[in-house]
């Protein structure tokens, strides 16, 4: 009976491995506020940019912190082994959305708080 429990171990491990990948609603907390992420949508912009725009909860104002607006929540994205930043970002009506300096689509997208950026939440584009 070594098989049946050497696969009930790997089928144990397998969700384990699968569930690198973070799930919405994501909430992250920067400058002690806290913002939901309730969805993403991948688009594309009038000059042909590639664009994210996240909506969720905490986006209707942007904090202030010496004298400027501050993005709470950032957003990268991966593609081809290469990191893109945003370039500029729009906000209104609870969502922000990001424009990046490339046409490229994302393989792999990164949220993360302004005040914390070494910790990234990762999700698969689709």
């Amino acid at each position: 009976m070594l098989v049946p429990g050497l696969l009930l171990g790997l089928s144990l491990l397998i969700p384990a491995l699968a569930g690198a990948e973070e799930r919405l609603p994501l909430t992250i907390s920067s400058h002690g506020k806290s913002y939901t992420i309730a969805a993403f949508t991948l688009g594309t912009n009038e000059k042909g940019s590639t664009t994210i725009t996240i909506s969720g909860s905490g986006f209707n104002t942007m904090p202030l912190r010496n004298g400027q607006i501050v993005v709470p929540v950032l957003c990268s994205f991966t593609t081809g082994g290469e990191e893109y930043g945003w370039e500029q970002v729009q906000g209104g009506d609870g969502s922000l959305t990001f424009v990046f300096d490339t046409a490229k689509k994302p393989e792999t997208i990164s949220f993360y708080a302004e005040d914390k950026q070494e910790k990234k939440y990762e999700f698969k584009a689709r």
